[in-house]
């Protein structure tokens, strides 16, 4: 008896760390090889959804920070050279900005 209420334990255990774990990441490609993944506010900053988009063609990667209700927040976009990144910043999604420019 003690044999089975430890191995139930252990399964219960288990089974609670694999459906917890990264359980609300989700993540595709595209058919033309682009990808997206989504992380949920659990597993991003504890308030906030995001959505990204990243085109493997073009080397460019799109961000959606997204509050709880799925309202965007802040958008940001990321243009990948061989040896920087630019970033630029949206409020609107239509009026982008400049962010920085980071070496790789």
């Amino acid at each position: 008896m003690k044999k089975l209420a430890v191995s139930l334990m252990v399964v219960f255990l288990f089974f609670g760390m694999v459906i917890s774990a990264d359980a609300f990441v989700y993540s595709g490609t595209f058919p033309d090889g682009n990808e997206w993944d989504s992380w949920d506010r659990f597993s991003w900053d504890g308030v906030n959804n995001v959505q990204l988009y990243y085109n493997n063609n073009n080397a460019t990667v799109g961000i959606a920070v997204l509050d709880p209700n799925g309202t965007p927040l802040v958008y940001w976009w990321a243009d990948f050279y061989t040896t920087y990144v630019d970033l630029y910043y949206s409020y609107d999604g239509i009026n982008w900005a400049f962010y920085d420019r980071y070496l790789l």
